[in-house]
């Protein structure tokens, strides 16, 4: 395969070539479908997973991609190459589980939420025991950053919104507010739910299932969207002090520590619900490090107006004069740019990156 072209055109396309990746190199595959959606074209949606290696391998390489929907073009790309680049061979007493397609809708309907517009990465939290925060500043935002309309005028106001609120608030508790996830709006941004949603009800069992306990498990959760243009950017939510924030950064460099400091405010935002935190109670391990690799793509106020425009498309009020093909290709390319140039960094560096992680 050409090197761009493992990247797909669709989620249909990218879910058959991952169960022919699984096929091809001897993976132990399973297929979870969604009851109740379908996809963009009308096709089943899913999560694939696939082990490689020997059952009972000490070491475990957790590889989840499409947490956030359509980020999954390139997760999946990043895997397929790597795949062939090792040829389904692997150091010894290692294993490899690859989830594609974390959130299938999303994948197939080119969104970053689920279909009840939640954003994943904010629901890996214990509905039934914990407390959900209140978030006031985003409850202050909400009707500016999320509009009926999606013009230049209610685009120019989220921006002029956000400005003001930095300065009443400042820019590290605006940040923060925007990053942790609300629980309290359905039709806004960064919106955690109110429940365990389907993707993450099925996750915990495929781990369940699939990884043994016991073993070292080391989990990469690709993203794109932060950073530098096609350049990887790490986060890593292990306590600095911790012996994984040691092996992720000694593994992937000063790249690590110097994310912690690149937040609008220089203060790292205080998540909820975020798989890799959640991966240290669902995954029965003797050692857990978890990083979650994104790969930048636009500007940064470009890619939160995305955001946006994401939640517009489901939420806003129909405009006969929109176009909405060409907004929905829109946001697709705020988060996997069509450049050539784009795919070939995303793609010259990930198989680094992926046998770095195998070694931590």
């Amino acid at each position: 395969m050409v090197a761009l072209q493992y990247f797909s055109p669709d989620y249909r396309t990218s879910a058959e070539r991952f169960r022919a990746a699984a096929a091809q190199w001897r993976g132990a595959a399973a297929t979870f479908t969604h009851p109740a959606q379908r996809g963009r074209q009308g096709e089943p949606l899913a999560i694939d997973v696939a082990w490689f290696g020997p059952s009972d391998a000490e070491r475990v390489f957790l590889y989840t991609l499409g947490m956030h929907g359509l980020e999954g073009f390139a997760g999946c790309a990043i895997l397929l190459q790597w795949l062939d680049s090792v040829g389904g061979r692997l150091p010894p007493g290692q294993a490899v589980l690859a989830v594609h397609a974390v959130n299938p809708w999303g994948f197939s309907h080119l969104s970053r939420t689920t279909e009840n517009n939640v954003d994943l990465n904010r629901n890996f939290i214990d509905f039934a025991g914990g407390e959900l925060r209140d978030n006031p500043i985003y409850a202050e935002l909400h009707p500016l950053l999320c509009p009926e309309d999606w013009t230049p005028e209610t685009i120019a106001a989220g921006r002029a919104a956000m400005a003001q609120a930095n300065e009443r608030h400042g820019v590290p508790a605006v940040t923060d507010a925007l990053a942790r996830g609300q629980y309290d709006f359905p039709d806004g941004l960064f919106y955690g739910g109110r429940a365990p949603e389907w993707s993450h009800r099925t996750l915990a069992e495929i781990l369940r299932r699939f990884l043994p306990a016991g073993r070292r498990v080391t989990a990469i959760d690709l993203h794109t969207g932060l950073g530098p243009y096609g350049q990887p950017y790490f986060l890593c939510f292990h306590p600095p002090e911790s012996a994984a924030y040691a092996r992720v950064a000694e593994s992937f460099g000063e790249g690590v520590r110097e994310a912690d400091k690149s937040y609008l405010g220089g203060v790292r935002p205080r998540f909820s619900g975020l798989l890799v935190d959640a991966l240290g109670t669902l995954v029965e391990h003797r050692s857990f490090t978890a990083l979650v690799i994104e790969f930048g793509t636009r500007p940064h106020n470009q890619v939160k107006d995305s955001l946006r425009l994401d939640r517009w498309l489901k939420f806003g009020r129909p405009d006969p004069a929109a176009d909405r093909a060409a907004l929905y290709a829109q946001v697709l390319e705020d988060y996997c740019p069509s450049s050539a140039d784009w795919r070939r960094s995303v793609l010259s560096q990930s198989n680094e990156l992926l046998s770095r992680a195998l070694s931590m």
